[in-house]
């Protein structure tokens, strides 16, 4: 089983947001408020997480899990594979490659002030209609993504990079990307790259913005 996730940061360090030119940096700090406080802001809520992977040439499989948010933790329980129904299966024994981590942690642990992430302005772009901010980061290996595989004894913390997209006018992350970077040679996997978008769900009345 390969398993791709974040270090779960809990401790608060000494660290701050790399320099940018002052006409980011005050945007760049607000999205940094926002992504260090947005699991604090979210409802508890139950929403289904559909997976399709590719597993050989021309071979793909399909995973459902009910994934639950309560008290700032989510945790997942398989309803499916391959549209035929489970019971018992827990996301950890899915055979194969797994994710975790999306539904907050991504975030938090890429802006947390102990990951060290720096952090540079690399563009404005237009994402689902609406203006962005687009920032570079790179998040070094002591505090990066966590990765482990069936065929090594090893769990590894690699370096990742990616992009953040922040809305113009709300200061609020709309995509956050990834990608592994420097894994050793000789580690069963050989990439790893993630995409997270986000989007307005209204819940209980309010609306939220949701992976």
């Amino acid at each position: 089983m390969s398993k791709l996730g974040f270090l779960g940061a809990t401790l608060w360090a000494a660290g701050a947001l790399a320099q940018v030119p002052s006409e980011h940096a005050d945007v760049l700090a607000a999205v940094k408020e926002y992504a260090l406080e947005y699991s604090k802001r979210l409802p508890d809520y139950i929403c289904t997480q559909t997976t399709k992977r590719r597993t050989a040439p021309g071979s793909t499989d399909l995973i459902e899990e009910e994934v639950t948010f309560s008290n700032r933790i989510e945790s997942y329980q398989v309803t499916t594979i391959n549209r035929k129904k489970v019971t018992n299966v827990r996301h950890s024994q899915i055979k194969g490659t797994v994710s975790f981590g999306e539904f907050g942690s991504f975030l938090y642990n890429t802006f947390v002030p102990v990951a060290r992430a720096e952090f540079k302005f690399d563009s404005m772009a237009t994402l689902n209609g609406r203006k962005m901010f687009v920032f570079s980061y790179q998040v070094p290996a002591g505090m990066g993504y966590r990765l482990s595989h069936q065929d090594s004894v090893d769990v590894i913390f690699v370096a990742y990079k990616g992009l953040v997209y922040a809305d113009a006018e709300t200061r609020h992350v709309l995509r956050l990307t990834a990608k592994c970077i420097d894994l050793p040679r000789d580690f069963p996997m050989k990439e790893v790259q993630v995409t997270l978008d986000y989007k307005p769900v209204t819940i209980g009345g309010q609306e939220y913005t949701l992976p």
